[in-house]
This record gives C-alpha cells, structure tokens and sequence, in this order.
C-alpha cells in the first residue's frame, strides 16, 4: 500500500559517495602527482578509505573508473601544456605521467576526439592572427 520512507533525500542522493573534501583531496592529489605513477591504494589512503570502498566511492561520485579520471586529468595538464609551453608532444607526454607519444595520442583521441599534434596546431594557428595584431600595434605605436 502506502510506503513509509525516513532517509531524507540529501542522504539517498549521497550515500555510497566521497564527501566533498575526499572527493577535493583525491583531486588536489592526481593533479600534484601527475607526472608520476598512481595507484589507488595511494588515493585511497589519502582520503583514509580502503581502496575496494574508495574504487566503488569514487565511480558513484565522478561517473567514471579512478583510471579513466586519472588519464582524463593527464589529458587536461597536456593540453594545458600544449597551449602554454613549447615542449614537444613526446616531452608533455612523459610530464603528464604518460609512457610515451603514442600513449599521449591514444588517450588523447579517445578523450578529446582527435589528434594531440591537430588539436595543438589549430589552436596555435587561432592564437597566431591575436599575437601578429598585437605586435603589428605595438610597433605602430613605438617611436
């Protein structure tokens, strides 16, 4: 008939994830410890969880596997890079914890959709008219 439920909503919606400053301080971790090998014991143990229970946590908060967060937060730092440093691909790669070239493109295709060396390219050519305005101005205006 008629259903009694007690748990309040807040609690349905919440339970079986990290809390905030767990799912913060794995974050805060992965991007600090990028360049390096990372295991889940490791995050797990920074949020004081066994790493059976932080894996399950984990997943229910950020919809995706610890590894698959992992490389998508690799992705994110290359990009970064890619945009704000002259390094070569193969350089980024090894930064951002990768094996390899070939590893940073594999991974970057499957997150973003294309190619590392195309989507660098497209963006550094948007970024070329910005860059020759400013400089053609400021030499106008030089004596």
């Amino acid at each position: 008939m008629f259903e009694l439920n007690l748990v309040p909503e807040h609690t349905r919606i919440t339970h079986g994830r990290l809390a905030t400053w767990q799912a913060n301080r794995a974050a805060r971790y992965v991007e600090a410890h990028v360049e390096g090998r990372l295991k889940v014991a490791e995050l797990a143990q920074v949020v004081h969880l066994s790493s059976s229970h932080f894996s399950r946590a984990f997943k229910r908060t950020f919809g995706m596997t610890v590894h698959a967060w992992v490389m998508r937060t690799r992705i994110e730092v290359a990009k970064r890079m890619m945009l704000n440093t002259p390094y070569k691909l193969s350089e980024i790669a090894v930064c951002c914890g990768l094996s390899d070239q070939s590893h940073l493109t594999r991974w970057f295709r499957r997150v973003v959709g294309e190619t590392p060396a195309s989507w660098r390219r497209e963006r550094h050519e948007l970024r070329l008219p910005r860059v020759a305005a400013a400089t053609a101005e400021r030499s106008a205006a030089a004596p």
